[in-house]
């Protein structure tokens, strides 16, 4: 049997009562919610002043990322402490130490003097004066140096020394080169045991325009 349109099913509550409908709705009829009552607007929050302490408005600095380290102001100063003052920047940058060349005697002539008739090698005392002498030429492009080498020897034995005065006024060049001076500029002769004054086995070096 079909149902009456003018019927409308109403929900049946405990014991078979109908229960009503709500207040401002009739039954069958769909609400209106645009001519309904407004809803009442929330109570306004209750004015709580802020703990003692505390001053509302003040910009709130979020904490550092992880792995930086957090940001200090400035460090109150102990009980007793005088603050120090900032130490001005030196002018000029830091002193420059001195060069090779003032630390070389004056003059143009200098000697390598070896202890003994076999000895080839430069002590520390000699190189301390090459380094002198290559920062003098590099600093006088037009100076040449001049090397004689002499070595102690006889008569029978004058090919052996000019051979021996020969390699250390050449182990004085090479070092001489290595500290940037070049080979057109320096002068080599061996002379061997023909030294007229002074120790027999030594190198003379000459600074000449």
């Amino acid at each position: 049997m079909p149902s009456d349109p003018g019927l409308t099913a109403r929900p049946i509550g405990p014991g078979g009562r109908p229960i009503p409908p709500p207040t401002g709705l009739d039954p069958g009829v769909t609400p209106d919610l645009s001519t309904g009552p407004a809803p009442e607007p929330p109570a306004d929050r209750p004015n709580v002043p802020p703990p003692e302490g505390v001053q509302l408005g003040t910009p709130v600095v979020p904490p550092a990322p992880p792995g930086m380290p957090p940001v200090i102001a400035a460090v109150p100063s102990l009980p007793g402490e005088r603050p120090q003052a900032a130490v001005p920047p030196r002018q000029g940058g830091p002193a420059a130490p001195p060069s090779a060349s003032d630390a070389l005697p004056s003059g143009t002539e200098f000697r390598v003097v070896y202890p003994d008739d076999m000895a080839q090698t430069l002590s520390p005392a000699d190189t301390s004066l090459l380094n002198c002498i290559a920062a003098r030429l590099r600093e006088d492009e037009i100076t040449r140096l001049e090397i004689l080498g002499y070595a102690s020897g006889t008569p029978e034995t004058n090919r052996e020394s000019r051979r021996l005065s020969l390699e250390r006024a050449l182990a004085v060049r090479s070092y001489l080169i290595d500290q940037g001076i070049r080979r057109t500029r320096i002068d080599v002769r061996a002379l061997g045991p023909t030294a007229s004054d002074g120790p027999s086995d030594r190198v003379d070096l000459l600074l000449v325009k």
